[in-house]
């Protein structure tokens, strides 16, 4: 539930969306190819049939959303990546009078590649880097307040790894070595 949050934070987002409570935030995490649709959707089933309202944002950012960031730069790569957390952030705050909001990826995981030793440093540079990390942990009081379930299965590695292989083999590049 997001019943800590900062005091800022919390007096936004409730004048914000007119409202007296805040509503809980459940955060479905792992990788791509692991099951999280699967389960938000099993979920937002459960979660209906009980008559609650439930919101499940996806808000995306794609590299052919912005013609400076079809082709990875140095220049510009830090700001897709900035972008792409910002739609998962807005993924957490954006409801209205919904009981519980859904959402099937942390802002959190873009971190943990960062962290990665074969991830691509070559087109981020540190101070894009710090951008980053200060739009991937800006709703950190929101999330540390989330239940966060992180699902992982033996092929769910292999079903990410497979799946950048595809993307790659079609003109996508990988942040960091999938081999």
């Amino acid at each position: 539930m997001l019943l800590k949050l900062g005091g800022r934070t919390k007096e936004i987002l409730l004048k914000r969306n007119n409202r007296k409570t805040q509503p809980i935030l459940i955060i479905i995490d792992g990788v791509d190819g692991v099951g999280k649709t699967t389960i938000v959707e099993n979920i937002i089933r459960k979660i209906e049939a009980q008559n609650l309202k439930i919101i499940f944002n996806t808000f995306k950012r794609r590299r052919g959303d912005n013609k400076l960031f079809e082709t990875p730069t140095i220049k510009y790569e830090w700001m897709f990546r900035k972008e792409v957390v910002e739609q998962i952030n807005k993924r957490l705050v954006t409801y209205t009078d919904e009981d519980i909001i859904i959402v099937n990826k942390s802002p959190y995981c873009k971190y943990f590649y960062q962290k990665t030793s074969s991830f691509d440093r070559g087109t981020i540079r540190p101070f894009g880097n710090f951008k980053m990390e200060q739009e991937i942990f800006k709703y950190k009081d929101i999330i540390d307040n989330a239940t966060v379930i992180f699902l992982e299965n033996d092929v769910c590695w292999k079903n990410y790894i497979e799946r950048e292989t595809k993307k790659s083999n079609g003109g996508h590049k990988a942040s960091y070595n999938t081999g």
